[in-house]
């Protein structure tokens, strides 16, 4: 009996984008792989799918390029950082990353080419007031209009910095409520940017430890 097709989604997470690349880092290296039919991410989380899809032997180069500016023009941002990782951005059937148009609706961008990689990550990230265009169209941070996509079709294995995901950090998933874990997110710098990834590599290394692919 063939196994069932599944989903990845990854959630906006502001400045916990490493936690989701230690996670995407776990999950590159087993066989659940082989099972996965469609990755979303919405925000961050998009960067973290385009990584595991595209480029999963340089998630963990990551770590060495830590933007100096997170606001700054989201396109030569996203471009800037695939250059120094050396990343060739191809379109992948499986990429779905989310974005919020001007109307505050939650969309699927369509990417068909490498510049439609750049310019999709750059739109579901986006928190400059300008926006990015995409294919023509003007959108803004997909995590505006839903911070955790499941996908409509397909079980979905929800990688969240907030609580309610499958995989999530295991001792403060992230709240509205939770203060102290947004201001220690806020202040994420170089040093504790390997801390979130290893945190988020061992929150995967635990699923996947209970995962069954046979399920």
């Amino acid at each position: 009996m063939a196994r069932r097709e599944l989903a990845l989604s990854f959630s906006g997470s502001g400045l916990m984008t490493f936690w989701h690349f230690g996670v995407a880092s776990a999950l590159a290296e087993h066989r659940i792989m082989e099972r996965v039919a469609r990755v979303h991410g919405t925000s961050g989380g998009a960067a973290a799918a385009a990584m595991l899809l595209m480029a999963p032997e340089k998630i963990g180069e990551t770590l060495r390029v830590f933007p100096r500016n997170f606001l700054r023009s989201p396109i030569p941002l996203v471009r800037d950082a695939m250059e120094e990782l050396g990343m060739r951005p191809r379109a992948d059937a499986r990429f779905a990353p989310h974005a919020t148009s001007l109307g505050l609706r939650n969309e699927i961008l369509k990417v068909e080419t490498p510049e439609d990689v750049v310019t999709a990550i750059a739109a579901s990230c986006c928190l400059v007031p300008a926006g990015v265009r995409h294919r023509g169209r003007l959108y803004y941070d997909g995590g505006l209009s839903d911070p955790l996509p499941v996908d409509l079709s397909l079980p979905t294995i929800r990688v969240s910095v907030f609580a309610g995901g499958d995989i999530a950090p295991a001792s403060r998933a992230l709240s509205l409520r939770n203060a102290h874990a947004i201001l220690d997110t806020a202040l994420l710098n170089k040093t504790r940017a390997p801390l979130r990834f290893d945190e988020g590599r061992e929150a995967g290394l635990r699923f996947l430890d209970g995962f069954s692919l046979d399920d």
